[in-house]
């Protein structure tokens, strides 16, 4: 399928234009500066208003140039779990989707003239990533344009999705928040096909949904440093 050499395409450019967030090593010139490893652990706020629960992981770079279009850059690793999501379906009671998924996003980092090391930073940012999301879905449809009264749907999906995000990061010593907007697209494949019960597709609030979304979050977590700071 072509959107799935698409979606690999794309998760392997962010995979290998983030190794050097690992990689990183002793030397320093006059551009590049060796600072400590930082990690940003923080939960995503909309998400958990809507029963998700999802934990973002952030590993920057341990590379620095003050005086680069990029001063720095990051890798994030962001699991996902889906308990009871509100769907708007109306007509449909006893529903709930339980799910699991895992986001990566490669997040670039503006310059600017602050020292990366000082405990009060903001630093504005580009990002791109993808995901992949299982999804169950059920309940029992009551009067409804979609299904006949009284049918219960049982329907599984996977989820494939790529986004692009810019954003501000701040961070005062030791904790963090962080902000950001942009656009995506998803696409659903059904995994089951039950006679008589059609994807849950009819615009952008139902789970089996294909198409052009818009992408924004609000992240409150701390930061650890793999080393103290000078």
């Amino acid at each position: 399928m072509k959107l799935n050499k698409t979606f690999i395409v794309l998760l392997t450019a962010i995979v290998f234009n983030s190794i050097s967030v690992w990689a990183g090593n002793n030397h320093k010139t006059d551009s590049v500066q060796v600072v400590p490893r930082k990690y940003g652990v923080m939960v995503n706020l909309p998400h958990l208003l809507a029963e998700q629960l999802r934990l973002d992981v952030e590993i920057f770079s341990k590379k620095y140039r003050p005086n680069a279009l990029f001063s720095t850059q990051s890798l994030i690793v962001a699991p996902r779990y889906y308990h009871n999501i509100y769907w708007e379906t109306g007509g449909v009671h006893n529903k709930s989707t339980f799910g699991l998924g895992v986001e990566l996003q490669h997040k670039l980092y503006l310059g600017n003239d602050n020292n990366e090391l000082q405990d009060n930073l903001t630093q504005f940012y580009f990002g791109y990533g993808a995901g992949l999301n299982y999804l169950h879905t059920e309940g029992d449809f009551t009067t409804t344009d979609i299904f006949a009264e009284g049918v219960h749907i049982n329907q599984k999906y996977l989820r494939y999705n790529s986004f692009a995000t810019m954003g501000m990061n701040v961070s005062v010593k030791h904790f963090v928040i962080d902000s950001y907007i942009g656009f995506g697209y998803k696409y659903t494949h059904r995994l089951n096909n039950i006679q008589g019960q059609r994807p849950l597709d009819e615009n952008i609030l139902r789970p089996a949904y294909t198409g052009l979304y818009p992408v924004m979050g609000f992240k409150i977590g701390v930061l650890l440093f793999s080393e103290n700071k000078r």
